[in-house]
């Protein structure tokens, strides 16, 4: 997929912010999985922003503590 397709994609998304934080934690997962010296760290989290964007990664929000 291209950059430009993904940019538009994120476009529709609400919550930027969110989007990033899940793309994130799921890069580290790849990053951590495949242990590669050879994939750099943007191959990752293109993939991962991909992934999120393409609605293939579920998150479930965490419930806030009440005090």
């Amino acid at each position: 997929m291209s950059t430009f397709s993904l940019e538009k994609k994120l476009d529709k998304e609400t919550n930027k912010f969110r989007v990033s934080v899940v793309a994130a934690l799921r890069a580290r997962v790849i990053n951590e999985k495949e242990n590669d010296d050879k994939k750099s760290f943007a191959k990752v989290s293109f993939q991962a922003l991909e992934e999120v964007l393409n609605h293939k990664v579920k998150y479930v929000e965490a419930k806030k503590k009440s005090k």
